[in-house]
């Protein structure tokens, strides 16, 4: 009797996993972060920061295993700078938003799954400032707009917690151009996603 009380979990458990990324199932997810810095330029200035990030997505399982969808992320910073030399602090701050598409595949490894995952978006971004004059000292107000791409890919690992939601665990490579300016940047990430298994599941 518990042998087949064994085998009955471990069929419903592989049938739990295949449902949560069966087609027409669905991803909700995302993450957040809060930041607060402090940085010395010794004898110039000294800037205290604080900043805030959301990266809601959501997709959509076109197969099994395979999902596409959406991500929007929204950004905001706030900086205060103090000057050694006597001069006005000054204060800026910046934001922006984004859109753009997301691939994910799963692979099922027993009880977790093997992500390979990649994104573009392209985001709006704002800037205040105010420029200090180093002759007199004073402060005029700055403002700018600009675009910006984002190109990312990323592999790790899905967890997951029960039948509607998981967690990512992911190594990514992203690159970001600014008008004729590039940067790259290799991160680990962990993301929080639920799961909507589609009605047939």
């Amino acid at each position: 009797m518990n042998r087949i009380a064994v085998v009955f979990v471990l069929i419903t458990s592989s049938y739990l996993s295949y449902a949560q990324t069966s087609k027409g199932s669905f991803i909700l997810g995302g993450d957040a972060s809060l930041s607060f810095r402090k940085n010395e330029n010794p004898g110039y200035s000294t800037t205290k920061s604080n900043s805030f990030s959301l990266n809601p997505s959501v997709g959509y399982f076109v197969r099994n295993n395979f999902a596409a969808g959406l991500t929007f992320p929204i950004a905001a910073a706030h900086f205060n700078t103090n000057y050694n030399s006597g001069a006005s602090a000054s204060e800026s701050s910046a934001s922006s938003y984004a859109l753009g598409p997301f691939i994910r595949y799963y692979i099922p490894v027993g009880k977790i799954f093997i992500l390979a995952e990649g994104s573009y978006t392209w985001a709006r971004s704002k800037s205040k400032y105010q420029q200090v004059d180093n002759t007199t000292g004073s402060l005029t107000d700055v403002t700018s707009t600009y675009n910006d791409e984002n190109y990312r890919v990323a592999t790790g690992m899905a967890i997951f917690l029960g039948e509607n939601a998981g967690i990512d665990i992911l190594l990514n490579y992203q690159k970001f151009n600014f008008d004729s300016l590039t940067s790259s940047s290799l991160f680990l990430s962990v993301g929080f996603k639920v799961y909507i298994p589609s009605k047939k599941n």
